[in-house]
């Protein structure tokens, strides 16, 4: 009786054997990916010289983005109806694949959209080009501010709960654009602002 209990309490969430995100186990099922699509993120990953065989095999080509791709398409892969998620990409600006969270049964679409994630390329010219390039810059703030927003945003499911409770933010670099860019204040304002939503944020980064 007490074990079937325990399965009940832990309805609506997800096994931590089953839900891993860049090895980072989470038992969410209200998420938000937040992913920088910057330039740079189509550097590659330098891995150290005593790097195992196991280690080079799991980032063949080392391409951050590639990187980024794969373990969000690895994630979606597992999640069932009852995860609701969303994706948020961003360099400069800032683009949210749905309005709000969608259920886990639109997967399959999701993985097809990460899958056409591109790094943003240099500017060759024209407008955009002459106009300083703000388009390849890496708007952190206001990624994390459109991430908060959806933290407010009902999921299309009244039987599941309300609030985004985990973030997952991939980036390789400092914020270059943006209201702030300083990080030690960046981490003071989301700080201040995730004192009365209690979201779990994880960072993941690529070192340069």
């Amino acid at each position: 009786a007490a074990k079937a209990k325990a399965e009940k309490a832990l309805e609506g969430y997800a096994k931590p054997d089953k839900r891993k995100y860049h090895n980072i186990e989470t038992l969410s099922r209200k998420i938000l990916f937040v992913i920088d699509i910057s330039g740079s993120m189509r550097d590659k990953i330098v891995l150290p010289a005593d790097a195992t065989a196991e280690q080079q095999a799991e980032f063949p080509d080392r391409v951050k983005m590639e990187i980024a791709k794969k373990a969000t398409i690895d994630f979606l892969a597992t999640v069932d109806a009852n995860v609701y998620f969303n994706i948020i990409t961003f360099a400069g600006k800032v683009d949210l694949w749905r309005d709000s969270l969608v259920s886990g049964s639109q997967r399959t679409t999701a993985i097809k959209h990460v899958a056409k994630l591109k790094a943003l390329e240099p500017s060759t010219g024209g407008r955009k080009a002459g106009g300083g390039g703000e388009e390849q810059k890496t708007n952190t703030y206001a990624a994390l501010m459109a991430a908060f927003g959806q933290a407010d945003a009902a999921v299309p499911d009244w039987k599941a709960r309300t609030k985004v409770d985990t973030l997952f933010l991939v980036t390789d670099g400092l914020p270059t654009a943006g209201e702030v860019i300083e990080v030690p204040k960046l981490i003071r304002a989301i700080t201040d602002l995730n004192k009365s939503r209690g979201i779990v944020i994880h960072v993941i980064t690529f070192d340069k």
